[in-house]
């Protein structure tokens, strides 16, 4: 038995040599004879040819091959693979020849590259397209179809589980948006011809048109074996109740299914025209197979679902009876009253001109006359309405009611009224100062502005009483308080037809009270 510093484990012609740090040969082996054993307990690894013996431990493992194996396990295998390829004669001794150039060629959707390999190499394959594409069953690359309309794609699953009954002589299963899930249904076919066709259900897609782009078809297939050429392709059709009319068909680009009998995933797009369609119209498709001496079975429902994305837009399928994909809205005076009409592919949102029998906008014109009506010989600033004896129509009107005053009025030390029909001050009874009110209403929003500051000796009280009582609805102007607006939105009281109100203000200080401009309140 042989133990030393082997440094060397080389393979050349299924000879496998052993040499010591100086280079010096240990032994040859020659790979066919050779047997090998692993004591893990031991650390060790036995080589055997039937007349010499070495043996390997782990503390040798550093200084082999410059370290090249982590674990006694990692040599085992390197030479046990070499040993194989001798026996089987597929190793450079023991076949009848010397291989001296590997080379490697892909499909057009791999790029090859570190070929040919003449002595040593590496052969790389990478994937020519892009992130956008897919691979063909025949190797070359083909871009994912896309769909149009609006939102996104709509889609329509094959449930094979769902017979929708005889039509023109012909079986039909189900094409429908909502897929059969929780059990599997299968067509064989081991002749050249359709192998199943599919109908919408009545009523679907109750659209009047068919954008024009690509149906993206994802169908699942096996075949009985390996090899030949099988390919499928389909037919697009519109069902009028009567007949069948062909809308689209890819004949004449077929689709190889090439997995034998694996069961996998196949793509095809299909080129659909515009197409018009009526409301009642339904849509089909049928599936023919050139068999290629193959039973082919096509896989539908549960794990396997046989899906279509048309061009039809899964978002707003109808909108106020419309069903194009494409809808637009626009203004228009028809009618008598506001109404939207809906015709074609267009919304049309009619707001007529206001008159004695239509209810709509003003006119240019009306609103001029309307705008006219007020009487020039009212004082600017100035609103006359809820005069006693004067009848309204309306029902609780909104009202501003203002007493507009000159710049430059005060009060004077004492209790005083204004009279809401002139900016000046009236000392006498308050029956002369009243606003009636001719509508059940809430009075609310009291206003008080001011252009001057308040004199220092007290402050100034506006409030506004009902019927000759106070209301609480009130404002404060402190002595001292500079110009400017005060208010009380907080308060309000319920009037009812017949109501007055009066405004009183009561200026507290020894002087003139501030100037003021405006005292105003609302009815609601």
């Amino acid at each position: 038995m042989i133990s030393c510093n082997i440094q060397t484990i080389s393979y050349t012609d299924c000879i496998l040599t052993i040499q010591d740090s100086g280079g010096i040969t240990i032994n040859e082996f020659m790979l066919a004879n050779l047997k090998m054993f692993q004591n893990d307990t031991m650390g060790t690894l036995y080589l055997n040819d039937g007349s010499t013996e070495i043996t390997i431990n782990l503390a040798q493992l550093p200084s082999i091959n410059g370290g090249a194996f982590a674990t006694l396990l990692d040599l085992f295998t390197y030479i046990e693979t070499q040993r194989n390829l001798c026996q089987c004669g597929c190793g450079g001794g023991g076949g009848s020849g010397t291989v001296t150039s590997v080379d490697l060629t892909m499909p057009s959707a791999f790029s090859v590259s570190g070929n040919p390999i003449t002595t040593a190499g590496t052969l790389a394959v990478t994937g020519a397209g892009l992130v956008s594409q897919y691979i063909r069953g025949d190797g070359s690359l083909a871009n994912f179809p896309t769909g149009v309309g609006g939102g996104a794609s709509q889609p329509y699953y094959l449930n094979g589980g769902t017979n929708q009954g005889v039509f023109v002589g012909n079986t039909y299963y189900e094409m429908s948006k909502t897929p059969v899930i929780g059990v599997g249904a299968d067509f064989n076919i081991a002749a050249d011809g359709i192998i199943a066709r599919f109908l919408t259900d009545a009523g679907d897609p109750s659209l009047l048109n068919i954008p024009a782009g690509n149906w993206n078809f994802e169908m699942w297939f096996s075949a009985s074996s390996s090899g030949g050429s099988p390919t499928f392709s389909v037919t697009l059709y519109k069902y009028d109740g009567a007949s069948f009319t062909s809308i689209a068909t890819s004949s004449a680009t077929p689709e190889n299914i090439t997995g034998g009998t694996s069961i996998d995933l196949y793509f095809t797009a299909l080129a659909v025209p515009a197409t018009t369609l009526t409301a009642t119209d339904r849509l089909a498709i049928s599936v023919n197979i050139i068999h290629s001496g193959r039973t082919i079975t096509m896989h539908t429902q549960d794990s396997h679902l046989c899906q279509i994305n048309t061009t039809f837009s899964s978002g707003i399928s109808a909108l106020n009876g419309l069903t194009d994909s494409v809808q637009s809205f626009a203004v228009g005076t028809t009618g008598a009253d506001f109404n939207i009409a809906s015709a074609s592919a267009v919304h049309n949102f009619n707001l007529p001109t206001a008159s004695a029998t239509k209810r709509g906008a003003l006119s240019t014109a009306d609103w001029s006359t309307f705008n006219g009506k007020l009487d020039s010989a009212l004082a600017t600033g100035k609103i006359f309405l809820g005069v006693a004896g004067v009848a309204t129509a309306s029902s609780n009107p909104r009202s501003i009611l203002n007493s507009m005053l000159a710049s430059d009025t005060v009060i004077a030390s004492t209790t005083s009224y204004y009279q809401p029909a002139s900016a000046q001050v009236d000392n006498t009874t308050e029956n002369n100062r009243r606003y009636y009110v001719n509508n059940d209403c809430l009075c609310a929003r009291l206003l008080v502005q001011t252009a001057t500051t308040q004199n220092s000796g007290g402050s100034c009280v506006v409030s506004i009483n009902k019927n000759g009582v106070a209301t609480g609805i009130s404002v404060t102007i402190a002595a001292s308080s500079v110009a400017g607006v005060f208010t009380d939105y907080v308060n309000s009281i319920a009037v009812s037809a017949g109501d007055y109100l009066t405004i009183k203000v009561v200026n507290n200080a020894a002087s003139n009270s501030a100037a003021f401009t405006q005292i105003s309140f609302n009815l609601f």
